[in-house]
């Protein structure tokens, strides 16, 4: 769908029937083209998209802005900012940190002005020695779901952070719902903490000891018009009730308590304000919380920083190493090719269901991942 929208040709659809990246990104632009808008504000509008999907997308917004069309795009991914801009404008807190000709800065101001602080570039984490690695808690062995996981094998260990590589629509989201139980293997087997592991459904693999960051927290995740310590505690509920399955909120609070300063979680009265209130970092570090306070091992964690600045990118990569310090097995999945440098021991790169490609140590490079993905 999405590529003849983007090349100009009429398509009918239903929405309910669009992938996410179509109903995020494609379709609402398309709304908003409709009314003939002289002003256009985009807000993360590549959150969802592949990487054809975004070079379409820049096309269409480099035609609208030569037809006089005024142009406001919220990102946070920094070489959007570059490719795309004139002016950037940089706001913390509510306050704007640096506001100047796109062509007057460099990437390293405008991460210094969001974070407030000065931040050095993020490399490749300290390499694991593999001798000192748990035993498996994630292990596939030729598991197929139909034809969109093919023939599928692979091993996260206690201690490690595997990411799995994938552009949109390459099976790297199946597998995480596969490992949550959201999907069912057609063949093979898959086994969690050494035992072969039936997951019929979440409640199976929370029981089994899974945790899930989805990659659309607030569709799939966050209950948005509850409380932040609900949300933190949700996923512990059945273990706080007592008799009449009641939750005090102090014992929520308390969970709240545990983790919110090691996450660096920014919250004003979070007892009290729903979590949709928090910045979409500060939401990603409260599903975070839940499975620690759950504590959850396997960690399965969908694009953990869709929609997440630079300085809760720095705090949740920083969190994810030292979870994997403390013996957490972590599965990462993500679209993100940056995502998988700075915080991976090992990147499997997946593309039409298949693992075409592992990379380890200083064979993770931009140019390794894209390669192997088929870009």
């Amino acid at each position: 769908m999405s590529a003849d929208f983007l090349s100009g040709a009429p398509v009918i659809v239903r929405r309910a029937l669009l992938s996410v990246s179509d109903k995020t990104g494609l379709i609402e632009f398309a709304r908003a083209l409709a009314d003939q808008a002289r002003i256009l504000i985009l807000d993360e509008p590549t959150a969802a998209l592949s990487q054809q999907e975004v070079h379409r997308l820049f096309e269409w917004v480099r035609r609208l802005r030569d037809q006089g069309v005024c142009i406001v795009y919220i990102t946070h991914r920094l070489d959007e900012v570059a490719e795309l801009s004139d002016r950037v404008m940089v706001l913390r807190n509510g306050s704007v940190a640096l506001m100047d000709d796109t062509s007057a800065v460099d990437r390293r101001q405008m991460v210094q002005a969001m974070v407030g602080r000065d931040v050095g570039s993020v490399g490749r984490p300290t390499a694991v020695d593999e001798a000192t690695l748990g035993p498996a808690m994630i292990e596939l062995d030729s598991v197929s779901v139909g034809d969109q996981l093919v023939n599928v094998s692979m091993t996260v260990r206690q201690g490690e952070v595997v990411c799995v590589y994938g552009k949109l629509g390459s099976g790297t989201s199946q597998l995480a719902e596969l490992c949550f139980g959201l999907r069912q293997p057609t063949s093979g087997t898959l086994r969690v903490a050494g035992a072969d592991a039936k997951l019929p459904g979440p409640a199976e693999a929370i029981e089994r000891g899974v945790g899930y960051l989805p990659p659309d927290r607030k569709r799939e995740g966050l209950l948005m018009i509850r409380p932040v310590v609900e949300n933190m505690a949700a996923a512990s509920w059945p273990r706080m009730a007592r008799a009449r399955l009641l939750i005090s909120k102090r014992t929520e609070t308390e969970a709240y308590s545990r983790w919110s300063d090691a996450l660096k979680v920014k919250a004003n009265q979070p007892a009290v304000l729903p979590i949709s209130s928090l910045s979409g970092g500060n939401q990603q570090k409260v599903m975070l919380g839940r499975w620690l306070e759950r504590e959850s091992n396997p960690l399965v964690l969908a694009e953990p920083t869709r929609g997440v600045d630079v300085g809760a990118r720095e705090d949740i990569y920083a969190t994810l190493r030292s979870l994997a310090a403390q013996g957490k097995a972590i599965l990462v999945v993500t679209s993100d090719y940056e995502e998988a440098i700075q915080v991976a021991d090992r990147v499997l790169v997946m593309a039409r269901g298949e693992f075409v490609g592992e990379f380890k140590n200083d064979d993770v490079t931009t140019a390794n991942l894209i390669a192997a993905s088929g870009g």
